[in-house]
């Protein structure tokens, strides 16, 4: 039984049932997962909920992994055409990056590889023992827009530039810096990555790319579907 830190309820929630019904079968079999497991529902936290919910994630992972484009964080694609997905065992640091001020709370899972910068961020709540906040249904470019939002607050407060009082005009000066140096990602990253180094550990994961800039330096964003102990 995979050890799993984190687990998008909403990703597995839209891409499960998207699985065709015969590969399903043949899937769930060699998994050796009954299909009355893969069909309880998971959305109120009982035991058999949390079950299923393991079990369609497993079952998705497989799919994935053998029938969509999937590559690591060596080999992403190309910053034109990048890899839907990524996937990989690594030593990465994990935790909550927050701005209390601001309210914004990611969960995060980060570090750096040769010369390629990851950062994969997604909803607290998903964290395994977190408790689920009700109707919480985050879409992808939630993730990376608070992460930008989140790395701009950071950008400012270690700048010269007083802080704007509004979210709109700090996401504006976010985009702008971005638009005016492409290193600003790569700082951005650090951030991030900076922030979650003291909690590094062996991890598998599965995630959605996001965004992957290959110049001047390689920065991966990605949003996971799960991440578990190696």
């Amino acid at each position: 039984m995979r050890r799993y830190l984190y687990i998008s309820r909403t990703k597995v929630n839209m891409l499960y049932p998207q699985i065709p019904p015969s590969i399903l079968e043949r899937i769930s079999a060699e998994l050796k997962i009954s299909v009355g497991l893969l069909a309880a529902t998971w959305r109120t936290p009982d035991a058999s909920s949390v079950d299923s919910l393991y079990a369609q994630t497993a079952v998705l992972d497989e799919y994935i992994r053998a029938h969509e484009d999937v590559g690591s964080v060596q080999n992403p694609g190309s910053a034109d055409a990048p890899k839907d997905y990524i996937a990989g065992t690594l030593l990465i640091g994990r935790g909550i990056i927050e701005d209390d001020e601001e309210d914004v709370r990611l969960a995060c899972f980060a570090g750096r590889y040769d010369s390629t910068r990851l950062v994969m961020v997604g909803a607290v709540d998903s964290l395994v023992g977190m408790p689920d906040e009700v109707g919480s249904v985050h879409y992808v470019d939630y993730y990376d827009g608070n992460f930008y939002y989140w790395a701009g607050l950071r950008a400012l407060r270690f700048g010269t530039k007083p802080k704007p009082k509004e979210r709109r005009e700090i996401e504006r000066e976010a985009m702008r810096a971005l638009e005016d140096d492409r290193e600003t990602l790569g700082r951005w990253a650090d951030y991030a990555i900076d922030e979650v180094a003291d909690k590094m550990q062996s991890l598998d994961f599965l995630a959605q790319v996001l965004y992957f800039e290959e110049k001047p330096q390689k920065v991966l964003i990605a949003s996971p579907i799960y991440v578990a102990l190696a």
